[in-house]
């Protein structure tokens, strides 16, 4: 009978847990993605800057902190844009189906589809620059 209960609870804890674990999981609100939600982040998340990465590329390593730094800016906050980052050397359908051949690849995507492609400075306040201009010139248009 004891163990009948603690299995149902073990059960019950382990169901709670799943529920309570959000889709796109963050690291200094970064969205962390993979192979799986990759797509259904891009079709939900109206304003998605992504960085396509390889933990072994040093140009990525330099871009993860000043990548951070912009996700976590109050211009980003209000213009509400979210970041993520997906790490293609485990999720290799994602590298394949957007046809990356160098790293790091920062993409655009607005309103489940991509935008643009970005290629401008390296820095945190480069890439807020863009996007705040890029962002305000369009809700201008």
């Amino acid at each position: 009978m004891k163990s009948f209960i603690y299995l149902t609870l073990l059960l019950f804890a382990t169901s709670i847990a799943a529920s309570s674990r959000p889709l796109f999981p963050k690291i200094d609100n970064v969205v962390i993605l993979n192979d799986k939600p990759w797509e259904e982040a891009i079709r939900v998340i109206p304003r998605l800057v992504i960085k396509y990465y390889a933990p072994w590329c040093g140009f990525c390593k330099l871009l993860a902190p000043e990548f951070t730094k912009a996700a976590n800016s109050p211009e980003m906050k209000e213009l509400d844009v979210t970041f993520a980052s997906i790490d293609v050397d485990f999720n290799r359908d994602t590298l394949k189906k957007v046809g990356i051949y160098g790293f790091p690849v920062i993409k655009y995507y607005e309103n489940g589809t991509i935008d643009s492609s970005y290629g401008g400075g390296r820095t945190s306040k480069d890439m807020v620059d863009y996007f705040v201009k890029k962002l305000n010139k369009a809700s201008t248009s």
